[in-house]
């Protein structure tokens, strides 16, 4: 009865405000500072992703943590399937969702995700380098501790 309203308030595309709009600038190939990770706003997927920043120049998409990125780029609240993929359909509190997807439940609502998109979002997040290879990976929107993975 009340699935349809909702789904017409997810917004069909995320409009970013500047700096958050901006395109990825690492800066000036030449440079006497430090080169150091940044982390800048990707308004397709709605995620803050790292970046090795030369330390000089660049452009306003530009935060020194994951957490900075997220707190000035993403709505408050805001709630999306992965890679800012459409939802399916919505769910509620009992969290069931069609067969292939799976539910983000947020404040007022939820959203019937594709689990495809999902494990390719999370292979992406947790990459398989074979043999016993180390992986630094950063969780989106949590301190910009790095998790370590090692692959089997």
């Amino acid at each position: 009865m009340f699935r349809q309203p909702l789904i017409r308030k997810i917004p069909a595309k995320f409009e970013a405000l500047p700096p958050c709009n901006l395109p990825v600038d690492m800066g000036r190939t030449y440079c006497n500072n430090n080169p150091s990770i940044r982390y800048f706003f990707d308004a397709e997927t709605v995620e803050c992703f790292p970046f090795k920043y030369s330390g000089c120049g660049g452009n306003g998409n530009n935060f020194k943590t994951s957490r900075d990125c997220y707190d000035k780029c993403e709505p408050q609240g805001f709630l999306k399937c992965p890679a800012n993929s459409p939802p399916v359909t919505t769910c509620n509190e009992t969290m069931i969702c069609p067969k292939g997807t799976r539910c983000t439940l947020g404040f007022a609502f939820g959203l019937c995700c594709d689990s495809e998109i999902d494990r390719q979002v999370e292979s992406d997040y947790h990459p398989n380098c074979g043999q016993r290879k180390v992986v630094n990976t950063y969780l989106p929107g949590f301190p910009d501790f790095p998790v370590r993975y090692a692959s089997s």
